[in-house]
This record gives structure tokens, sequence and C-alpha cells, in this order.
């Protein structure tokens, strides 16, 4: 029996975390991948040269061990292990074959370490072993009491601070705000730290903090955001970069502080949106995650910079101030350190996978990296062909970036499938998609874009759907598939559509409010905003901004724009894809739609996935992750299909 696509992509490695030794001798990479014939992910930490040397596995690790992080010496490694049960830190020399188990501590062990500059000491963040019995009745005081892909919010990582010698800990924090990103300042004596999820639920996102000498916490006067990451200077200033700041627009622009030690604040301003996301589907999350939207090397900043559909790499003096735009096109890197050799990227694009790169910023803003090999690694398939092109939006004539990717070799208007992202404040554009390589495989063509709503061209863009969620964003992207369709590329009787989250969303949107589309994907959709309010456990901060009104005053915007009462309308087959563990957009949101569609007679099903969240089709569960894919493509194969069959006897 060959394998699928799919399963052949989620074979191959893909790096997740990296830390760079000091020196940039050396890269610590830890990969996953779901070997053929597997239903068990393997996560593996390795260590690449720079310098062009052999890769090889570190030696103190095992399968699962993961998250490593170089002491300041280069010549240990901490790393996360469940060797003892619950992930808890384990540190080696490089060169031995046995760790030391450092930590006990009675909760687990979250994201990587930080070490203090004399390498004496640890900063981590850890739960305190609080449990709630969930067999019996228990009560609680939060209004989202659970966050999706997080479970129940009973026990949150506090900050902690030990001694790699003796093992000792001491408790940093300790109270209900979930702490992540502890990082020592440059003289070891304070740490800065991320605290998310207000207990009062009053404070949106997450919230810069630094823990003096003496233990107490401040705030410096920094916005909140969806997510922060932050770097020490070596004058010993802070600098953070806020994505999605707190504010009446759901999705503006990225912004980046300085945080001076007499506690003054500067707010920097970039001459390109820095920060941000292009979203892909692939496990390699260290591609696209804000933790590795900068780097500090001496006193330059590398920071990641957004353009639409493409990240790049900007360099920011903190000496003089300015800016320069070191490493474009299309393509998308986020940085992670600097070296010798070069800058030491993640890098990828539309059609290759995401791989640690060496980039020599004397070549030019163009240059390309010389990528490093993992040890033994399985070889990808082949990727589709990749279009890039730019249609007019027919709202205001802004150019919507647009993505054609279709078989190699193949000429001709192929059955096309219209892939849409979520957020909406997100983007689409130079990252693998392991649905779209799927659906070329089989022999479809696929478009995506980033129509208005979608972040990476400026707030105004970002902000044109706001009380708008159905109608531009689908005059967007009609036209980009109206575009593909006079190309030559798309038959324009065998449409599909499909996305996740908000591209859900729409994705029923379009099936309920035009006849374009002869199959539809939605997979953990929203359909009903009215109940997605109290329901999801980011609905109540982000449908208000998103619609221009609270539903408590005003529920007129959240009837209008929801796809549930325009069912009515609907024609098009629509298959469900629910994680049945979604508290994003929960699964009430697929029932509702389906329950309707089908006392309609009209074709629905549903695809239950057991145990899965928001994300779980793109970093859940190998079985989930195939099950997606492959109902994706047999959808599409089914009404697409068809419809060429019907030709055939006409």
């Amino acid at each position: 029996m060959t394998d699928s696509v799919t399963a052949q992509w989620l074979a191959h490695p893909y790096p997740v975390h990296a830390d760079v030794a000091p020196g940039g001798s050396r890269v610590a990479v830890t990969t996953t991948r779901i070997p053929l014939g597997s239903t068990t992910e393997v996560q593996q930490i390795v260590l690449l040269d720079p310098a062009g040397g052999e890769p090889r596995p570190l030696p103190a690790a095992q399968p699962g061990d993961h998250t490593a992080a170089w002491s300041p010496d280069g010549r240990r490694i901490a790393f996360i292990t469940e060797r003892t049960g619950t992930p808890q830190v384990a540190v080696a020399d490089v060169e031995a074959t046995e760790p030391v188990f450092v930590t006990t501590l009675p909760g687990p062990v979250a994201g990587p370490v930080s070490w203090s500059p004399d390498g004496t000491r640890i900063a981590l963040t850890a739960g305190r072993g609080r449990t709630v019995d969930r067999s019996l009745p228990w009560r609680t005081t939060r209004g989202v009491y659970w966050f999706d892909g997080i479970g129940h919010l009973d026990d949150g990582p506090q900050v902690w601070t030990c001694d790699v010698g003796t093992g000792a800990c001491t408790m940093s924090t300790d109270d209900e705000w979930w702490w992540s990103q502890p990082r020592w300042s440059p003289d070891g004596t304070r740490l800065a730290a991320v605290a998310g999820f207000d207990p009062d639920e009053q404070a949106f996102g997450q919230h810069v903090r630094i823990i003096e000498p003496d233990g107490t916490v401040t705030s410096p006067a920094v916005p909140s955001g969806l997510t922060l990451v932050t770097a020490w200077a070596p004058d010993s200033s802070l600098l953070v970069l806020v994505s999605h700041p707190a504010g009446p627009l759901p999705d503006a622009d990225e912004q980046f502080h300085r945080v001076f030690p007499d506690g003054t604040v500067q707010q920097v301003t970039a001459p390109v949106q820095v920060g941000g996301s292009v979203y892909g589907d692939s496990p390699a999350l260290i591609g696209e995650a804000f933790e590795t939207a900068m780097a500090m090397h001496g006193t330059d900043l590398y920071v990641r910079t957004h353009r639409g559909g493409r990240m790049g790499v900007a360099r920011h003096s903190l000496v003089d101030g300015s800016w320069d735009e070191v490493l474009t096109g299309a393509r998308s890197i986020s940085p992670l350190a600097m070296t010798e050799h070069g800058l030491v990227v993640a890098e990828q694009s539309a059609d290759t996978p995401c791989r640690i790169a060496v980039i020599a910023l004397d070549s030019g803003p163009s240059a390309t990296g010389t990528p490093l090999p993992f040890p033994d690694p399985a070889p990808a398939p082949s990727t589709a062909e990749v279009h890039r092109y730019t249609v007019p939006s027919p709202h205001d004539g802004a150019p919507l970036e647009a993505w054609h990717l279709r078989p190699h070799g193949v000429d001709g208007p192929l059955p096309t499938v219209l892939l849409i992202h979520g957020g909406p404040g997100a983007a689409f554009g130079e990252m693998l998609n392991i649905d779209a390589q799927a659906l070329c495989a089989a022999g479809f063509g696929v478009v995506y874009t980033n129509p208005h709503g979608s972040t990476g061209y400026g707030e105004a863009f970002a902000a044109a759907n706001i009380d708008n969620w159905g109608d531009l964003p689908t005059t967007d992207v009609l036209a980009v598939i109206d575009e593909a369709v006079a190309r030559g590329w798309a038959d324009p009787d065998r449409l599909g559509v499909a996305g996740l989250s908000y591209g859900g969303y729409l994705t029923c949107w379009l099936a309920c409010t035009t006849d374009r589309f002869r199959a539809a994907v939605a997979e953990n959709p929203v359909t009903n905003l009215v109940s997605m309010f109290g329901t999801s456990d980011v609905g109540r901060h982000l449908l208000p901004r998103s619609l221009a009104a609270d539903p408590l005053d005003d529920l007129s915007p959240y009837l209008r724009w929801s796809p549930l009462f325009h069912a009515a309308r609907c024609h098009t087959p629509l298959l469900f894809v629910v994680g049945e563990r979604d508290h994003r957009c929960p699964p009430t949101q697929s029932f509702e739609l389906h329950s309707v569609l089908r006392g309609l007679g009209r074709t629905s099903e549903l695809l239950m996935l057991p145990g899965s969240f928001h994300a779980g089709s793109m970093l859940g569960a190998p079985a989930v992750r195939l099950a997606q894919d492959e109902a994706l493509v047999q959808w599409m194969e089914q009404w697409l299909r068809s419809v060429e069959d019907e030709r055939e006897r006409g």
C-alpha cells in the first residue's frame, strides 16, 4: 500500500525549536516527524554546524526530549525531558551520553529555560502541581476556565529559578496569572517575563513584567497584546515586540517598545511592519511563531518583517537608531542568531519546507541561504508548481496578492480549491501548506489569497472588514478566483472552497450566499456569532472589536454576518471537520449549521476528530492530521470530479 502524500510530508523532519550556541559554533534544533507507517510523533534534539560539519543527534538526548538551551559558555545544554514522568529539566555536557536531571518540580515545566549569565542558575516556568478531580463536581470563578490547546486554567505556570548544581528551586511568582518566557538581564539580577490570562479577566492578552532582585514585580508601561516577545540589550534595556496590541482595532500593527533601566519606555517606530506572521500548514511552528520574531547580536537587533504573504529580516541599530532591511524576497524568514558564518534563520516558501539555514548578509537582501541538513532526513515529496499573481480588489483597488499551485507539467484549467486562512487577522503566502500539496498531488489546482481583514498590508487594510466579515472578503476572494479562471488555470464549473477557523467561517458564508462552489470543507468554523460570543475562549474579546458592537447593546451585526441565518440559500455540499475539544470555535458551531442544513434536506456531513483542539489537524495526533487531509481530498474528489464525469458521459 502506497503511503499518502500527507503521510510522506509528515515523515519529513520539521524544526520546531532552535537555540544557537554562544559564538555560533553549533545550533541545537528540536525536530519532529511521524515515521511512515507509524502513528507516533517523534521529537529529537540534533546538533547542526553552521560551518558545514556533519549533523548529529545530541548524545545525551533520547527521542521525545526537546527544547534545548545552551549554557553561556557553550559547554552544556539544558533540555526538557519526560523520562522521570512529567516534563522536567535535564542538563548535559555537550559530549556526555547521560544527562543530570536537575528539577523535580511539582508541576510540568513549560517552554525553554533561560540560563543566568554566570551559568549557575536557570529560570523556567512550571506549574505548582495543583489538580482538580474532574470526576467530581467542581466550581470556578473564571469566565473562561478552559483555553484551547491548553486545557483547564487551574494551575498556571509560575516563574522558578533553580540552581543547576544542587537542583534547589525557588518560586519567583505565586499568583493566578500564566507566566512564560523568563529571561535574565545581562547582569543576572533581574528577570523579564510575560504574564497572561488575567485572573480577573479585565486585561487583554499578554503583559510584560520585570521581576526585581528583591522579588517585587513591576509592570512597564508597555501595552498588552495577543502575544509578546522580549530581548535584553547589552545596556540592560528591555526590547518588547507586541503582537496585535490592545485597543479598538482587533488586528492593529505590531508595536516595538524599549524599556530603559530607570523604567521609562520609548516606542520605537520602524519604517517597515515588524513582527507579524504568515500562516503555514505544517508542523514547523518555528517558522511562524512570534517567539522567533527577533534576535539580539551586540547592539544590533535582527527582527522579522512582514510584507503581506512574505516575511523578511530587518536590522535595527540600538546605537544610532537606523533600520536596514537585510533579507527580502518571495520567502518567509525568522532570525535565530547572528554568527561569524552569517545569520542563522528558519526559512521556507510556498514550495519549500521549513529548514534551518545560514545566510551571508554581505551578499545582499536577496541572498540565498545554505541549508543545514538534519541527520538521516526522510525525503520530502516533490512540491507543486507555484504561480504568484496580483489582482486589484473590487472594493478599493488595493492589490490582492494571490498564489496558484498546480501539479508540475499539467496544462489547462483544473478543478480548483480556494483555501482561506484563519484569523481574520493573519495571512497566507510563502509558507508550506500541506493541504495544498495534498490537493495538487491528487490533480487539483489550489488558489489562496489575503482578502481585506488580513495582516501585513497596514492597519487600514486589516480593519476594512470590521462589521463586514462576509461581503467584503467575498468580493476579494471571488476576484482572485475569476482571475485564475481568466488565465486558464481554474475550471469555473469545478470550484471548491475550504478553510479553518475564520477560513471555515468564510467557507460557510460563501456556501450560504453564493452558488460559485460545488463543494466546501469547513474546519472548526464559526457559523453563529451570537452563540460564539459566549462560548468561545476568545469570543468576548474578539467579536465586539471585529463587529464594532457588543451583542448586549446591538445584536444586529451578529445576526447579519452569521452563516447560520443564511442557511436556506445553501445548496453547496458541506463537510464539517470538527475538533471535539475545540474551545476556540466550539463543536456546536458546526453542529448548528449542519443540523439546519440536514433539516432543509441539503448535503452535509460531519467528520469528528476525537480529542482534537482548534489546530489539531496541523499539530494534533497523527491520526487526526491524516484523517483531515484525506477527507479534504476525498470530498473534493467526490463533488468536483463528478462534473468531469458528467462531461465525459455527455
